[in-house]
C-alpha cells in the first residue's frame, strides 16, 4: 500500500507539468520552490562547519508554510485568468 502511494506521487508529480498550463506550473513552481532555495543560499553563506542556527530553521519553517497557504490564495484566480477566462475569449 505505502509503494502505491508511492508510486502514484511520483507519477503525478511527474504528470502534472506536462498537463497544466505554463501559469499554472509556473505558480506551483515559486510557491513550492521559494523557501527551499532560499534557504539553501542562506545556508551557503555560512562556514561549513558552522551549525545551522535554529532561527534560520524558524524562518524556513514559517516560509515554507506561507507559501503553502499563499498556494492556496493563488491557484484560483490563476487557474480562473489561465483557463476559464481564455476559454471565453
Amino acid at each position: 500500500m505505502v509503494f502505491l502511494r508511492l508510486g502514484m506521487g511520483f507519477v503525478v508529480g511527474c504528470a502534472v507539468p506536462f498537463l497544466v498550463n505554463d501559469m499554472i506550473y509556473m505558480t506551483i513552481a515559486n510557491s513550492f520552490l521559494r523557501p527551499h532555495l532560499k534557504f539553501r543560499i542562506e545556508r551557503e553563506r555560512l562556514h561549513k562547519d558552522q551549525a545551522v542556527p535554529t532561527a534560520m530553521l524558524d524562518s524556513y519553517l514559517k516560509d515554507v508554510i506561507g507559501s503553502f497557504l499563499l498556494f492556496f490564495a493563488a491557484i484560483g484566480p490563476v487557474i480562473y485568468e489561465s483557463i476559464i477566462k481564455n476559454r471565453r475569449e
